[in-house]
């Protein structure tokens, strides 16, 4: 049986993916469900690592992401237009890109240990 673990520090990075989506769709004022922002964070915290990973030469390493959020973003948020759903994925890609490269993050994982 396969054991999954999973530490506070994911949690706190999911949290940080889950709130990139929601503060993007705010921005963009598209209303879509929680759940189905949470799904999109999840499956993207879980989806881009594993993706990244087969395709690490193949395409630029912020690429991939970017291209995993879109690809989610069209299958997920199908409750407003494609135009939307787009900019949706793209904002909060860069929302959370920002937040890992300001620092926010590691200084998060740094406190919570």
């Amino acid at each position: 049986m396969m054991e999954v673990d999973i530490s506070f520090a994911n949690l706190i990075e999911l949290f940080l993916v889950f709130l990139a989506v929601y503060l993007a769709s705010k921005l963009l004022r598209i209303e879509i469900r929680t759940s189905r922002l949470a799904l999109m964070a999840i499956l993207s915290y879980f989806l881009v690592p594993a993706i990244s990973g087969f395709l690490p030469f193949v395409i630029l390493p912020y690429l991939t992401p970017l291209i995993a959020w879109l690809i989610l973003g069209e299958l997920l948020l199908t409750s407003t237009n494609p135009k939307n759903r787009a900019l949706l994925a793209i904002i909060a890609y860069l929302i959370y890109a920002c937040l890992i490269l300001s620092g926010i993050h590691a200084a998060l994982l740094t406190l919570m240990g």
